[in-house]
């Protein structure tokens, strides 16, 4: 296999498991289900009509998961380069790639995933899963991914765990809504796991990314921004969220529209451009809303206009507004020469 992870290992000498050899399409397919398999054959995508009620399972036209197994991982009939491109469907049963390496890029978009989704250490030339709703969860841990990895749009009810993942392009979250299961104890619980991930671009978690647990992505190196503009972190516990020692090659940006209702933690960060919190608003009971404690930019500190800093200091409720806390919050930030 050619090409290299975004780290810049190669993949010679990457262990990676074949998925086991049940990748054999059922004798049974509906008719969709053949529509799938012909399209695919084909190089088309599969464009279902939009349910009119997509909470109703009844409204959706059902795909078998294990159909698109057997597509993706079938040796006796390789999919064109195009891949495997579904829209408004409902995938049935646990798709379960763990350890898989597929042959070409993934697309379900707008599609709906009552069980389990597994892509924990495969491979994937390109994951898309865009304006996709998940309601078990989904896990990508330890993943490579040769493009990009989108999840924008996507409504996850229960966790998404990346840990250790890595993508050449962009990990995107862009307007997603991370939610806890009905059934589920909201404290302590770590809704996306993004922890030491390898971001090849940028890393999206804003305009309109919508969190209820705590978001955690410590240790993560970015080739470019980390971008939380217009995101709301909701966790009502400790720390809504935690970005200790990452590192980017460009931005970071908690600014316009950012909301984090418990503290943010980016000790020991070095970020490759500008750190902008203005129009950014941290609050937090305790004492410490936002600790940036050690970082290091090559691009200044923008704490201006809109910038809304609240936490509790002896009892006290204090507010930090605008400019007026630049020189109080610098002390112990390095700001490095570009």
């Amino acid at each position: 296999m050619r090409g290299g992870f975004p780290d810049g290992r190669a993949y010679v000498g990457v262990k990676m498991r074949a998925f086991p050899v049940e990748a054999e399409l059922p004798d049974d397919l509906t008719a969709d289900e053949r529509r799938v398999v012909e399209d695919a054959h084909a190089g088309r995508a599969t464009v279902f009509p939009a349910p009119e009620n997509k909470e109703d399972l009844a409204n959706w036209r059902t795909v078998r998961a294990s159909v698109l197994v057997a597509l993706l991982l079938g040796p006796e009939h390789p999919l064109t380069f195009q891949g495997l491109r579904v829209q408004h469907a409902c995938i049935t049963g646990s798709l379960d790639c763990t350890h898989a390496v597929l042959p070409v890029p993934l697309r379900l978009e707008n599609c709906l995933f009552p069980e389990k989704v597994i892509f924990a250490d495969a491979f994937c030339p390109a994951l898309v899963f865009s304006h996709g709703t998940f309601r078990n969860g989904l896990d990508a841990s330890g993943s490579r991914v040769d493009n990009s990895l989108q999840l924008a749009h996507t409504t996850i009810t229960g966790h998404l765990h990346l840990r250790g993942a890595s993508t050449k392009a962009d990990l995107d979250l862009t307007g997603a809504a991370l939610l806890f299961p009905s059934s589920s104890p909201k404290n302590p619980t770590v809704l996306l796991n993004a922890n030491n991930t390898i971001i090849g671009t940028n890393f999206h978690l804003g305009d309109d990314f919508r969190a209820e647990g705590k978001v955690q992505c410590k240790g993560a190196k970015i080739g470019g921004q980390l971008f939380c503009r217009g995101g709301k972190f909701r966790y009502a516990g400790d720390v809504a969220l935690q970005a200790q020692n990452i590192e980017t090659g460009n931005d970071v940006f908690p600014d316009w529209g950012f909301e984090a209702d418990w503290a943010v933690l980016l000790l020991g960060a070095k970020i490759g451009g500008i750190l902008s919190c203005s129009g950014g608003r941290f609050s937090y009971p305790g004492d410490v809303a936002l600790n940036a404690q050690g970082i290091e930019t090559r691009g200044g500190v923008f704490l201006g206009e809109g910038f809304d800093l609240t936490f509790e200091a002896n009892g006290t409720s204090v507010a930090c507004r605008g400019q007026d806390w630049r020189d109080a919050l610098l002390p112990g930030w390095k700001i490095l020469p570009v």
